[in-house]
This record gives C-alpha cells, sequence and structure tokens, in this order.
C-alpha cells in the first residue's frame, strides 16, 4: 500500500520479486518476447500501479492481465483511464467477505476504493471474473452475488455504487474470463465453440438477486450432459 493500514501503523505491506528488485519491466518483456502474456499479481495500491505501468505498453498485444486488484485508488482508476481495454482479473466474493474488516484496516476512504467493480468498468477497464479459491468459495453464483448486489457477507450494504449489472457480471464469468485466459473456444456459445452451457432455474436478468439466487438445474460440457437432466423443449423455450 502507498500508505499504512489503519490498524497497524507500521505495515504497508510489501513488493515481492521482480517488483521488489526493480526487474519487472524487464521480466514483462522476456514474457512477451517468449509469446507468451503476462500475468501479475497485485493486491494494494500501490503494486496494482505498478503492475498497470509495468504492462501499459503491451497489453493490448499480449492480453496482459493483473490479478486480484485490491484497491484501486483515485489515482489507480486515472491510470486505467489512461490504459483502455486493460485486462483486470478479479474476486467479488472477496469483496463481500473482506468488508466486514475493510474500514478497521484501512479506514473509511481507502475501504471506499476496495474493489471497486463499476468504477473500473466504466474506466474503460475489461473485468474478469474468478474466486481465488480456496481462499474463498469457488462458487461463481456467490461471486455474481456479490458483484450485483455490492452486500456483504452479513447481508449488508457495502458502496453500492460498485454493483454492476447482470449482463456485465455474466461476461465477466465468461466471456472476459476465457478471453484473459486465452481459451477463447470457450465462455459463449457458437459457431466453433465448446458447447459448455447450464440451465437455471430462474432467469437471472429477472431474479432480484438481494433476496434469492438462481440454481444450475443441468450442466453440459462439449454438448453433453455431465449433470442434472435436461429436455431439448427446455433449451428451445
Amino acid at each position: 500500500m502507498f500508505e499504512p493500514y489503519s490498524d497497524d501503523k507500521t505495515n504497508r505491506g510489501v513488493l515481492t520479486e521482480h517488483a521488489l528488485e526493480g526487474r519487472l519491466d524487464e521480466w514483462v518483456q522476456t514474457v512477451v518476447e517468449g509469446g507468451c502474456s503476462p500475468v501479475l499479481h497485485a493486491i494494494g495500491d500501490e503494486a496494482v500501479q505498478v503492475a498497470i505501468k509495468a504492462v501499459r505498453a503491451i497489453h493490448e498485444q499480449s492480453r496482459a492481465t493483473i490479478e486480484h486488484v485490491q484497491f484501486a485508488t483515485p489515482g489507480i482508476v486515472d491510470l486505467v483511464s489512461s490504459t483502455p481495454g486493460i485486462r483486470l482479473s478479479m474476486q467479488p466474493l472477496h469483496r463481500a467477505e473482506d468488508a466486514i474488516y475493510a474500514e478497521a484496516a484501512v479506514g473509511p476512504e481507502r475501504a471506499a476504493c476496495m474493489l471497486p467493480l463499476a468504477t473500473l468498468a466504466n474506466a474503460g477497464a475489461r473485468l474478469s471474473f474468478g474466486s481465488d479459491w480456496p481462499v474463498v468459495s469457488v462458487d461463481p453464483i456467490a461471486g455474481m452475488a456479490a458483484a450485483i448486489t455490492g452486500l456483504d457477507v452479513r447481508g449488508r450494504s457495502f458502496y453500492p455504487k460498485e454493483c454492476l449489472d447482470v449482463e456485465r457480471v455474466l461476461r465477466g464469468y465468461t466471456t472476459e474470463a476465457a478471453e484473459a485466459s486465452g481459451m477463447e473456444h470457450l465462455g459463449s456459445l457458437g459457431t466453433g465453440m465448446l458447447a459448455d452451457f447450464v440451465l437455471w432455474d430462474q432467469d437471472p436478468f429477472q431474479l432480484d438477486w438481494t433476496q434469492s439466487r438462481p440454481s444450475i438445474m443441468a450442466t453440459v460440457m462439449a454438448g453433453e450432459l455431465v449433470a442434472g437432466t435436461l429436455e431439448i423443449g427446455e433449451i428451445v423455450s
């Protein structure tokens, strides 16, 4: 972090490995020259800034991704705005889990900058979502609920202006996650895709996510039913 934790004035976290040694730019270039896409893990605002600056010149060509991005203070948001399309891989359920500690740990001003999903999306970032399992649950529906409702794990609202709509969250867990992983044959349905999909028991676009969550009735992978039951009429409808 740029500033110490509010509940531990002697601690602001640490940079590690290449970032600590001042060789992150060199490492990114080596990865790209090797035909791969760099993925950088950054949690605190200082680490996130270092990571964005390291990949901003090559992110469009290399599918560079910054993982976690727990804190994005206003300076970070400005940096994202000047780096349109930068890929940020985030974990919405961390927002619901960590909200109960955030203000005590970093104070209310920085707590508002913890996983600011809508702010980053509106600044032009491409958001892909995951779980960070086993740190938190791998259940994508729980993560979706956290991003859509802005509720913490106690059911209390946590900076609801950072909520995202259902479509954007679905894309984060499907198409954007697939593209960030270099697996464009996954994440949507279409010619040449693997035909991975699920059947919901409720329409996620019509559901009040603050009151309930949908369940999965069937799962199909590569066109084969692997869980639940499925009738052709259910797909057509």
